[in-house]
């Protein structure tokens, strides 16, 4: 965290990264046109994404205004990460709600504010009030959920300083989920495996 912690930003940069696995969180979430209006509206912002180079085809925002980074290796990737200003975990559906909470996970420790969809994938992240969620819902609300995406990151770029505050806060909470402090928990459950076959 300390070796990594993200620097102050002359710019700000709406950060995300990951595989093709997540087009349709993309394509149903409503981050894709929330992004295109709070480029439109913040012209100074930038947008990065890192890993597959086609979420940028799903997304059609401002060439001028987006960075894009090919996948990197596992070690580089905390000093990636500390580029971005605010991140986004956008996700669609029952499929999504069974990914990690890396992302999360990710942002706090690394001290950015982020905004993600509230869902049973972020669960624990939310209710300990850390980071800002949009809600997740049927595809027949992607006009709603688009409005929520963009105020609030709207509100997050004019009020940054309030929301890296806040985030920083709330590193405390981020560290129960690093594996050093998690040994024992690891422990236990490999030998509930063990003993599953005696």
């Amino acid at each position: 965290y300390l070796q990594f912690k993200t620097p102050p930003h002359d710019e700000l940069i709406i950060g995300w990264g990951g595989s093709m696995s997540h087009k349709l969180s993309f394509e149903k979430s409503g981050i894709a046109p929330a992004l295109r209006n709070v480029l439109k509206q913040r012209p100074k912002v930038k947008l990065m994404i890192c890993g597959d180079d086609r979420i940028l085809g799903i997304l059609k925002c401002p060439p001028r205004q987006v960075i894009y980074q090919p996948y990197v290796s596992w070690d580089q990737w905390p000093r990636l990460l500390s580029r971005f200003s605010i991140g986004i975990a956008p996700l669609f559906g029952r499929y999504d709600w069974s990914r990690s909470n890396l992302k999360c996970h990710e942002y706090s420790t690394m001290g950015i504010p982020f905004a993600a969809t509230g869902c049973p994938t972020y669960i624990d992240y939310q209710q300990n009030n850390v980071g800002w969620y949009v809600n997740d819902g049927p595809e027949g609300e992607i006009n709603k959920r688009t409005d929520e995406w963009e105020n609030l990151l709207l509100d997050m770029i004019d009020n940054y300083n309030d929301y890296k505050q806040e985030i920083d806060r709330c590193f405390e909470y981020s560290q129960n989920w690093w594996i050093d402090n998690r040994v024992q928990d690891i422990y236990h459950t490999y030998e509930e495996i063990v003993q599953s076959f005696r």
